[in-house]
């Protein structure tokens, strides 16, 4: 990116955030990602292994949920947004936060403990392609000495390293159809392997992020 272009994204930038602290209504819902969940923790309400039921989930969740790309975007990554006035939320939670769900309109089998971090350095340095083959060489040492508990929580391991390489490449996709041929690139590079420039690396934290 030259600095032409980085001078002009960065005043657009600025724009769009003195919008959102002026004109954007003060509460506004991921409702399109409560509506995903909603259904998905329907579909996957009967797998009963929880490492199995998450990969599931994230699968179906991570293949569907929309991408929106700004003109203005370097890293790729935003929610659909909506806002609602008192009866319209009232009416969406009605129908949306089902008992498999909790009342902030995530699936139940979301489990929290606590503040966490990632390894970010094997993350960075391996990419998630070799990590995913770490998982399945382990699967493969462990499912020969017939432990169960680890073999379904490396399936569930792998599906959730296959979901965001595929919801990266999303991204690049989505990011092309925009005309952002830098950051398309950037996002191949952080889905393929280990990212060898700043923005790939910034791009794979951030898709990493954005999904947890």
């Amino acid at each position: 990116m030259n600095r032409e272009n980085f001078d002009f994204l960065r005043e657009n930038m600025q724009k769009e955030a003195i919008c959102a602290l002026t004109k954007k209504p003060v509460v506004t819902y991921s409702s399109e990602r409560v509506r995903l969940w909603s259904e998905i923790c329907e579909e996957v309400k009967d797998i009963e292994n929880q490492p199995l039921k998450l990969g599931n989930a994230l699968k179906a969740f991570l293949s569907r949920v929309s991408i929106p790309v700004s003109e203005n975007d370097i890293l790729i990554g935003r929610m659909v947004e909506e806002s609602f006035n008192e009866d319209e939320e009232k009416a969406f939670r009605e129908k949306y936060i089902t008992p498999l769900m909790k009342n902030e309109g995530i699936p139940k089998f979301f489990f929290d403990a606590g503040h966490q971090s990632f390894l970010w350095k094997d993350i960075i340095e391996k990419g998630l392609p070799a990590l995913k083959a770490e998982a399945e060489k382990s699967l493969k040492i462990y499912t020969e000495q017939g432990c169960e508990e680890k073999c379904s929580f490396l399936r569930g391991a792998i599906m959730i390293y296959e979901s965001i390489i595929c919801f990266i490449e999303r991204s690049a996709e989505a990011a092309e159809a925009k005309g952002l041929l830098d950051s398309a690139k950037a996002c191949r590079e952080a889905a393929s392997g280990a990212p060898q420039t700043l923005h790939a690396a910034f791009q794979l934290v951030w898709s990493i992020e954005y999904i947890f």
